[in-house]
Formats: C-alpha cells, sequence, structure tokens
C-alpha cells in the first residue's frame, strides 16, 4: 500500500510539474509554483526528489527535482553533513550513469550540474569524498562511446564550475582556495584527457561512425576550451571587458606545450570539421596564441611562435574555413590576441615575418571589402594594426623590413574607401546594419584609425582630403536639388569623412607631434569648418529630425568638434600650433579665441534648429560643458561678447530648445543647460552680471507667487516645472560659500515659500514632484562646503525650515494616496527624492539642531516623522527590490542613528532625531530592524555598512541607557536608607538620570519585542556575514556583535552551540568552541573604546581560527 502511495504521490507532481511548465495562465502557474516550492532540505522533500528520479519518466518532474537538491545544497549546505553530500552526489552520478542517455538536454544539464556543484562546495570535505572525481569520471569513460561523450560533458561542467565563483555564500577566498586545489591536482589531468581524444578523433580512419566522432570531436574540443580558458591565478578579467588577457598556464604543463605536435593538432581539427566545431577549435587556438610567453625558454618560444605564424599563414593562403562567418571571427580574434601576448620585436624576428604581414595585410584588406558578413570582426583586426603600429617606437634596430607602416596606409585607405561604400549599399538594399545609426558604438572603433592614419600622415590625409573636396564640390552642386537619394548619399558619405578628420586631428600626440602635422591638421579642419558652414546655412531651412542623413552629419560635426577642443582649445591645447596659421590662410581663423566664437555660435545654432532632437541637443550641451569646466577654455569664454550674450539672453525666446524640453523627457537638458551657465556666471569675471542673469526668474516667481489660490497655481504646471528645473541647473553648479550666499539672499525670504506652495499643489503630480524634490535636495545639499553660514547667521535654520516645509507637505498628503499602477512611480521616486533631502539637510552640519528643539519649533520633529513614515510604508519585498528605494531608506536610517544618536549625552538630552525612533510604536520599529535584518545580506558593500552603523548605535544607546537608568536606581536606593545608619546620606540621583530611569519602562519594551526573535537572528546574520565575506566589512559588522553579544548573552551560547555541533569531526568542534571561548575572553560589560579595541583583537582571531579549519 505504501508503494502505491508513493505511486500516486508521483503522478501528481508528474501531473503538477505539467502544469508548472506548460501552464499559459500566469497565476495558474504562480498556485502550482507554490504548492511544488519546498524551501527547507527536509528529508521527506529528499526522499521525494529520489523518488522521482527513481521512477519518473517525466523530463518536467526530473528538472524540477533536480533543481530542487541544487537549491538545498546551494541555500542549507551546512545542513547537510559531509556523509550526506557526498552521497547525494554518487547518488546523481549513478542516476546520471543509468538514465542520462535519455534525459532531455534541459534535465541532464541540471544533473551535471548537480553534481560539479556537490563535488566543488565539498571539496575540503576529505580527500576520498570528492577530490578523486575524475577517477568517477573515468567509470563513464570506459563505458560506451554514448557513456564516454556524458562522462566529457560531466567533466567540461565540473571545470566550468571550478572556475566560477556562482556559489553564492562562498567567499572569493574560499572559491579561490578550491580552484587553486582542483587546478594543482586535476586540472591538467582533464587537459590531457581532451587531447587524447582529440588526437583519436585526428587519426580516425575515414570509415568510423561520423556520428560519434563529431560528437567526440566537439564535446572534447569543450573540455580544452573550458581547461585553457580557466582562471589560473584568479586575474581572469570580466567576460565584457577588452580581449587582452594572457592564460597563465602553470609552469609543469610547459612540455605539453612544447610539444610541436600541438599547435598543428587543433589545425588538423579545424581543417577536418565543419562549424560549430570548426569553430570551438579556432577558438581553442585563440587560446593557444594567449599561453604566457614566460612559460618557455627563448628558444621554445621562438618555435612555439613559429608555429601559431604558420597556422595563420597556413590558413589564410589555403582559405581554410574563412568562407564560414565564425570561423572568420574567431581567426581575427586569433590575429589580435597574438599581437597582445607577443611584442613586435618576436613577430619580426621570425623567418616568416614578411610572408606573413603580407597575408594579414591581405587578409585585412579583404576582410574590410567583406562588411556585409563580417562587421563584428573589423574591431579585432584595426586593434592589431594600432598595436603593431603603436609598438614601432620600441623596435630595436633589426635587418628584417618591418613593412608595418609602409604596409598601414592601404589599410586605411581601404578602411575608408570600404566605409564611403557601405553607404551606398545601405540605401540600395537596406538590409544592413548602418553603423552611422548608432555613433557611440562606432566612436570606439574610429580611435583606432588614429594610430594607422598618423602613421604616414601626409599619405593618408592627403587621399581623406582628396575625398572631401570631391565630395563637398557634389554637396555644394545638390543642396539645390532637394533630399534626392543621391544628396542623402553624399551627405552620409561626409559624415565618414568628418569622422576620420576628427580621430585624425584628435590623436596628435606630443611625443611625435612636428609643424608639418600641424599644418596637415588645418588643412583637414578647414574643410570640416566649411562643410559645417554649408551645413548650417542649410538646416536652418528645413525640418531636422533624428535618423535622417542631416542627423548623422550633425553627429559627426560635434564629434569632430570635441576632438579639436582637446587638441587646440582649453587646458591642454597648443594655443600657438601652426593649425591656426593654416586656418588663417584658409579661412581667416587667426587664433583659438576666433575658433572659440565658432564654436559659441554652432552651439546656439543648434539649439535653436535642432530644439526637438534630444541627441544632438545633449551632444551640444556636452560639448558647452566640456568648454566651461575647462580652466583655460572656460577663461577664454569669459573673455568673449557672445558669451555675456547667453547670460543675459538665456531664455527660450532666445534659446529655443528650453521649451521643447519643458516636458518629462527634456528636463535633464534644461537643468544640466543652466547647470553650465551656472559655472559661467559664478567666475570672477562674470559674477557681476548675477542681477541681471535672475532677472526672468524674478519674474517667473513673482507671478506664481502672485497666484491667488492653488488651483490658481495648477493652471500653470510647464511654467512651474521649468523654473523648478531651472533653477535647480543653477543651484548645482554652485561650489563655493559665496556664491550661495549671494543665491540665498535673492532666493529667501522673497520668493523661497513658492517651494511651499507648489508642494501643496501638485502633490498628486508626478511629473512637477520629482522637480521639486530634486531641487530640495540640492538646495540643502552642503557639497563642497557651500553651505557655511556665518556664526551669527540664521541661514542654516531658515533653509531647513523651507525644506520642512516642502517635505512634509508632500509627505503627508502622498502618504494618503493610493497606489494605483506602478508603485515606483506614483509612490517609490518621491519617497526616495525625499528621503535623499532630508538625510543631506541632517548630515549637512550647518543647521543648529539644538536652537530649533529649544524653541520648540515644529518643522524638525515633523519632518522627522514624515520621513519616518514614508520609510516604514515600504513594504520589504519593495525595499529589497528597487534599489534606489534600498540606498535612500538604508541612509536614512543611518544618518537617523548615526548623527544624532550621541550616546555620552545624557538621555535627558538624547536628541530629538533618536527619539523619534525610539518613540515609535512597537510593530514600526520591529520593522525597520527586520529591514536592517535584510540589509545585512545585500551584495552592496554600502548598505550592508549603514545597516551595521544603525544597528551599534541604536544597541549602544539601548545600553547607555540601562546604564543610567541602573545608576540612578542605585542611588535612588542608597538616598532611601535607614535614617540610623552611620553612613554618610547618599546623594540624590540627578534630573537627567531621573529622566532616564522614567524612560527605561519603554526601552525595555522595545527591546524585549525586538529582542525575542530578531536579535538572535542579527546576530546570526552578522556572523554568518564576518564568516562568509573577504573581509572588506569585518570593521562595519563587528561594530554591533559586541552590543548584540552584551544584550543577549542567552542567544550568543545557543548559536555557539549550534555552530560547534555542526562540525562533522570532534577535533574541528573542539578548535571552534576554543576559538569562541577566546571571542569573549576578558571582555567587560561596557562598550567603552578600551572594551571595544579588546573585542576587535579577539574576533580577527576568532575569524582567523574559523577559516584555517
Amino acid at each position: 500500500r505504501s508503494r502505491m502511495d508513493k505511486l500516486q504521490q508521483l503522478k501528481q507532481i508528474e501531473a503538477l510539474c505539467e502544469q508548472l511548465y506548460l501552464a499559459t495562465d500566469p497565476q495558474q502557474r504562480a498556485q502550482v509554483e507554490a504548492s511544488l516550492k519546498v524551501d527547507t532540505p527536509s528529508a521527506e522533500a529528499l526522499e521525494q526528489c529520489r523518488l522521482i528520479l527513481d521512477n519518473s519518466d517525466s523530463h518536467y518532474a526530473q528538472f524540477l527535482a533536480c533543481s530542487t537538491l541544487g537549491k538545498f545544497l546551494n541555500e542549507h549546505w551546512n545542513s547537510f553533513a559531509p556523509q550526506q553530500r557526498h552521497e547525494i552526489k554518487m547518488y546523481t552520478m549513478n542516476f546520471l550513469a543509468h538514465r542520462g542517455l535519455k534525459l532531455q538536454n534541459f534535465v541532464l544539464s541540471s544533473a551535471v550540474q548537480l553534481v560539479s556543484r556537490c563535488t566543488k562546495l565539498g571539496w575540503f570535505d576529505g580527500p576520498q569524498m570528492h577530490q578523486n572525481i575524475l577517477s568517477d569520471i573515468q567509470s563513464f569513460l570506459d563505458a560506451s562511446p554514448e557513456h564516454l561523450i556524458l562522462g566529457l560533458i560531466i567533466l567540461t561542467n565540473l571545470v566550468q564550475e571550478m572556475c566560477a565563483n556562482n556559489a553564492g555564500h562562498l567567499t572569493i577566498s574560499q572559491h579561490r582556495k578550491i580552484a587553486i586545489s582542483f587546478r594543482d591536482s586535476s586540472l591538467l589531468n582533464a587537459f590531457q584527457i581532451a587531447l587524447n581524444y582529440l588526437k583519436q578523433v585526428a587519426a580516425a580512419a575515414p570509415g568510423t561512425a561520423q556520428e560519434q566522432v563529431t560528437a567526440l570531436k566537439e564535446q572534447a574540443l569543450k573540455l580544452a576550451l573550458s581547461c585553457l580558458s580557466f582562471d589560473f591565478i584568479g586575474t581572469s578579467p570580466d567576460e565584457s571587458a577588452e580581449d587582452v588577457g594572457t592564460v597563465q598556464i602553470p609552469s609543469h604543463w610547459q612540455s605539453h606545450f612544447e610539444d610541436p605536435g600541438l599547435i598543428p593538432l587543433f589545425l588538423t581539427i579545424y581543417a577536418n570539421s565543419t562549424p560549430p566545431t570548426s569553430v570551438s577549435a579556432m577558438e581553442c587556438m585563440v587560446q593557444l596564441a594567449a599561453v604566457r610567453r614566460s612559460l618557455f625558454s627563448d628558444t621554445e618560444r621562438s618555435k612555439y611562435l613559429n608555429a601559431i605564424m604558420l597556422t595563420i599563414k597556413n590558413v589564410i593562403s589555403q582559405r581554410i574555413g574563412l568562407n564560414h562567418q565564425g570561423n572568420h571571427h574567431e581567426f581575427c580574434r586569433l590575429l589580435s590576441r597574438l599581437k597582445c601576448n607577443y611584442q613586435l620585436q618576436d613577430l619580426t624576428s621570425s623567418d616568416l615575418w614578411q610572408e606573413w604581414i603580407a597575408l594579414v595585410t591581405e587578409f585585412t584588406i579583404s576582410t574590410l571589402k567583406s562588411w556585409q558578413w563580417s562587421p563584428n570582426s573589423v574591431h579585432y583586426l584595426l586593434g592589431l594594426w594600432h598595436r603593431m603600429i603603436s609598438s614601432m617606437n620600441y623596435l630595436r634596430k633589426t635587418t628584417t623590413p618591418v613593412m608595418v607602416d609602409e604596409l598601414a596606409p592601404k589599410v586605411i585607405e581601404a578602411y575608408m574607401t570600404t566605409r564611403l561604400e557601405l553607404v551606398n549599399a545601405i540605401l540600395q538594399s537596406g538590409g544592413f546594419e548602418d553603423p552611422l545609426a548608432n555613433p557611440e558604438t562606432m566612436e570606439e572603433q574610429l580611435e583606432f584609425v588614429a594610430t594607422l592614419g598618423r602613421c604616414k600622415y601626409q599619405l593618408t590625409a592627403g587621399f581623406l582630403t582628396s575625398l572631401l573636396d570631391a565630395l563637398i564640390n557634389s554637396y555644394q552642386s545638390l543642396m539645390r536639388q532637394g533630399d534626392s537619394k543621391q544628396f542623402t548619399s553624399v551627405h552620409n558619405q561626409l559624415s565618414w569623412l568628418v569622422y576620420f578628420s576628427a580621430v585624425l586631428v584628435g590623436g596628435r600626440l606630443a611625443i611625435n607631434a612636428s609643424d608639418e602635422h600641424d599644418l596637415i591638421d588645418g588643412e583637414l579642419s578647414s574643410r570640416v569648418f566649411m562643410l559645417m558652414r554649408l551645413s548650417d546655412g542649410r538646416v536652418q531651412h528645413i525640418v531636422t529630425q533624428e535618423g535622417t542623413c542631416e542627423f548623422k552629419l550633425e553627429c559627426a560635426f560635434l564629434f569632430f568638434l570635441q576632438h579639436f577642443r582637446r587638441m587646440y582649445i582649453g587646458d591642454h591645447a597648443i594655443t600657438s600650433s601652426k593649425v591656426y596659421t593654416r586656418l588663417n590662410e584658409l579661412i581667416g581663423f587667426e587664433s583659438h579665441s576666433v575658433v572659440l566664437n565658432v564654436f559659441l555660435a554652432k552651439i546656439q545654432t543648434n539649439f535653436k534648429v535642432w530644439k526637438d532632437c534630444a541627441d544632438i541637443v545633449y551632444r551640444t550641451l556636452q560639448l558647452l560643458l566640456d568648454l566651461a569646466s575647462g580652466y583655460s577654455s572656460s577663461k577664454l569664454m569669459t573673455k568673449l561678447e557672445v558669451t555675456s550674450q547667453m547670460l543675459i539672453h538665456h531664455t527660450r525666446e532666445y534659446v529655443p530648445f528650453l521649451e521643447s524640453a519643458s516636458g518629462n523627457g527634456g528636463g535633464k537638458y534644461r537643468a544640466m543647460y543652466y547647470g553650465i551657465l551656472g559655472k559661467l556666471l559664478f567666475t570672477e569675471e562674470l559674477f557681476s552680471r548675477f542681477d541681471d542673469f535672475m532677472l526672468p526668474f524674478e519674474q517667473t516667481a513673482s507671478f506664481m507667487l502672485m497666484q491667488p489660490s492653488v488651483e490658481a497655481i495648477r493652471q500653470h504646471q510647464v511654467l512651474v516645472v521649468g523654473f523648478l528645473r531651472d533653477i535647480t541647473g543653477l543651484v548645482s553648479s554652485i561650489g563655493q560659500r559665496k556664491a550661495f550666499a549671494t543665491f540665498f539672499e535673492w532666493f529667501s525670504p522673497q520668493y523661497s515659500p513658492i517651494l511651499g506652495r507648489i508642494a501643496e499643489a501638485f502633490y498628486d503630480v508626478h511629473s512637477v514632484v520629482k522637480p521639486l524634490l530634486v531641487l530640495t535636495g540640492e538646495l540643502v545639499w552642503n557639497k563642497f562646503g557651500r553651505l557655511q553660514f556665518e556664526a551669527s547667521s540664521p541661514n542654516g535654520v531658515l533653509l531647513f525650515k523651507e525644506a520642512s516645509t516642502v517635505l512634509v507637505s508632500y509627505g503627508t498628503r502622498a502618504l494618503s494616496l493610493p497606489i494605483k499602477q506602478d508603485a515606483y512611480t506614483e509612490r517609490y521616486r518621491g519617497l526616495v527624492l525625499s528621503l535623499d533631502a532630508l538625510s543631506k539637510s541632517l548630515s549637512g552640519d550647518y543647521v543648529n539642531f539644538g536652537v530649533i528643539s529649544l524653541y520648540h519649533d515644529p518643522c524638525l520633529p515633523d519632518a522627522l516623522t514624515v520621513g519616518v513614515k514614508l520609510a516604514v510604508s515600504v513594504p520589504l519585498q519593495d525595499l529589497l527590490a528597487y534599489p534606489k528605494v534600498t540606498k535612500a531608506y538604508f541612509t536614512f536610517i543611518d544618518v537617523m542613528c548615526s548623527n544624532h544618536a550621541n550616546v555620552r549625552c545624557h538621555i535627558a538630552r538624547m536628541h530629538i532625531h533618536t527619539q523619534v525612533l525610539y518613540s515609535l510604536d512597537t510593530p514600526t520599529l520591529c520593522s525597520i530592524f527586520v529591514a536592517l535584518e535584510a540589509g545585512l545580506s545585500s551584495i552592496e558593500a554600502s548598505i550592508v555598512s549603514s545597516c551595521c552603523t544603525s544597528l551599534d548605535h541604536l544597541l549602544t544607546l539601548y545600553l547607555a541607557a540601562k546604564k543610567k537608568a541602573e545608576r540612578a536606581q542605585a542611588m535612588a536606593a542608597a538616598a532611601q536608607a535607614p535614617a540610623g545608619s552611620t553612613a554618610t546620606a547618599a546623594p540624590q540621583p540627578s534630573a537627567a538620570l531621573r529622566n532616564a530611569l522614567a524612560q527605561m519602562p519603554q526601552l525595555d519594551a522595545h527591546m524585549t519585542a525586538v529582542g525575542a526573535e530578531l536579535l538572535p537572528r542579527l546576530m546570526s546574520g552578522i556572523f554568518r556575514g564576518l564568516l562568509s565575506h573577504d573581509g572588506s566589512n569585518q570593521y562595519s559588522l563587528a561594530r554591533p556583535l559586541l552590543p548584540l553579544i552584551l544584550i543577549i548573552p542567552r542567544s550568543f551560547e545557543e548559536y555557539k552551540q549550534s555552530m560547534v555541533a555542526m562540525q562533522p569531526q570532534v577535533a574541528q568542534r573542539e578548535k571552534l568552541a576554543q576559538a569562541f571561548s577566546k571571542l569573549t575572553l576578558e571582555l567587560e560589560n561596557d562598550l567603552d573604546s578600551r572594551n571595544r579595541n579588546k573585542f576587535s583583537q579577539n574576533l580577527s582571531q576568532f575569524l582567523h581560527d574559523v577559516k584555517s579549519l
């Protein structure tokens, strides 16, 4: 009957799994997932997983069982005894041996991952449990051909698992310790296994079953690639990083790489295979080319390099596999990786050099011409030539002709020509991706062009100049014909040429600059400036929009102006360069001041003509910002009349893009624009124009203050949003005390009340709330110490009162608004900005909060109360789901606890900030502690640090209050001693101590409610963090641990006993118990600095002892 019940239960599980993975209704899927979800690895759950794997033929049920076991191992590894872990691994291996050949790929992958993860996590459980994994896999390799392939799959996954730090609870040091042990004991054997099977495949007779040979070849290549890609020394770069790393092969592998048949073996496999197998073979050769040079002696290194160069020569000359895109791409990576690893001196010393570089040049040019199917490969080839040319300055004299500088012009000319051909092909077919439509990606590739182009600059510049002259003439003749297809082609081709001109001019280096090269820069620049003048005259009479040929050319112009600015205008510019001599001869630009005037005129033109194009506006603003941020360029700008006119005429009547940016999407550009103007305005030369600059703002603010009611203000939403964003930009640019004091005198008290009225009128309009709160946060932010007022000045208090008015007005109303659809947009965005503003004001150190409390001004407690209510209104799930909410919440709690919980003061003088926290009702305070507990598990070090600091101050404050209350009780008891006592009359407790005694019942009630469950969990979480992190957060995590041990000593003893009992061996249990005993050795029931320092020393020793178990 029991078996029948189990089979019936199995059928139910299979049916639920079918619904879970095949159901289309999200609600139904969620219900099924909840019914199948198991959080803890109970004996019953493990038995059910085995029941499924032993008896079920349902792929979905098998996947559920494997994934559940994997989840148990990941999240509850320490709950399993070492023998139990070993049994799970061996059971899964047996399952794969008996049923693995019939499994679906997703089930097989999950089961193999389970074996690998169990092996990695239990690697140090015992040498006979997991470290003999290769012997277990060998049984697969010695079985049938199908089991052989399955064994290679398991071994490949194991190598990848050992390399990747995917197990979340392993520290980096623990992961590296396991990886190094596996590298030293097993990785070479795995690589030898791959090589042996590849040799068998290469020597296989033609009549061998092709399917089995292909499968074996593919899996052996994957294993070899995994071994070669292993992170040998813990320096593997991010997968998204540039492909420039070397493969740090261990020294004892040397003999295998000195084998003369190694490189030819992979070439044979590559030549006799088709994609994707051939692609894997080429990937292996990419890794072989990146093997560290120091592995070999000089003689062996030359032999190894010659073998790789010979392989490249044969592939190019015989066109082996290069007609396939995947092979072609990996081959380009091989060329790039080879130069990254070997010096140009090594390459030129080879007997193959001249033939090799000629073939590589031919291959590069053919690849550039084959842009239809190799767009992603060009980057590697340009990088190859860039590195070869850059290395020529360090090349020792050699009798072998280098030829790189002679061949570079051919490559760059081919690149330029093919880009122009690409324009026509895109217009004719429309089936290719246009690089001009994605300037960011294209600009990264163009940086290589500068090195190639300036190698033989006269030749390259002459070729480019001839192209520019021809196309500019065509442009002028076609201007009157409207938007013809030919005109579009010329436009896009000119865009490419402007980009090329930009990187060539911007590639000027001081070490190889010359007057001749500067004159060439002047030639190129003059043509771009003339073309820009023609284009600006035309676009002022047409409708501009993104994606058009005019847009692409405008992006190119701005790219050129940025590069010209870096070389010839600004802090690092050469203002006496010959470039201005040539510009003066050709177009009359005699100095950098004249060119800067052209820059500013271009900027103003873009603000008018491209006012509705956000991308152009942003790029133009970025150019203006770079000019205003540079010391030299900003000094030049302040002397120009056009700059003075910009500060006088800065409203939307003169800058039309401001009107287009009034909506939600362009608001950041308004703030950016006024931030740039502020940088100029608050310089010494232009500061006197402040009153004139502020006149438009005075008119707007006065108009809003004159509105008779809230409803009247709501009628001017666009005006309000623009005003808020403009002022935000202006304030963000202030970095000096004098400038902020000048602004604040203008703003308060005449115009500052407008912020409170806006908060009252638009609290439910998200598009207004955001800029309002951003401005509030900017006003109260004491960056660069700009909010340091005079000692007798009330400005600090006035500023806080205005901010409090805004935050209280918005917060109290926002809490009453229901969330309809998007919680972040409707509630959390404003909450984040509010908490951020309040945190900045509390930690700014420019407000005397004691004065506010002394005069019982409600602005402080009201703001704190609203802030706490906003914070605790976020459910824990949402708090952890939105990173910005998480950061704002914990920063606010940290500021509340840290900056204003002075534990050395009397409780009677406890600051009102901390009183707000401890005056909360118990459930609310518990929710804060629950959030702090969750924050301790964050992967963000700053979040963990904020949580630890908050806990430390809250717990320390409680202990200080308790100590004072005990002292007050003792003094009161002594004062009530019998009258006949001969002892001197004891003094009465002070008012501060009596106040502390009166407040203790409330504090005790809070701590009793919190301490019942939360404090033990917090202590456990801190210990877990200390033992699982790499030590970077040790100081932060240690701070609240001592108060916890003093407050809940019984829970500490229970935790100690449970940790000791979990250790598998008697010796480990004894060592851990001894380590815990030393942790509290010579500690007193106090939190003074001496006791804390002693605890820190004990904790460091404790962590060292535990991690060495």
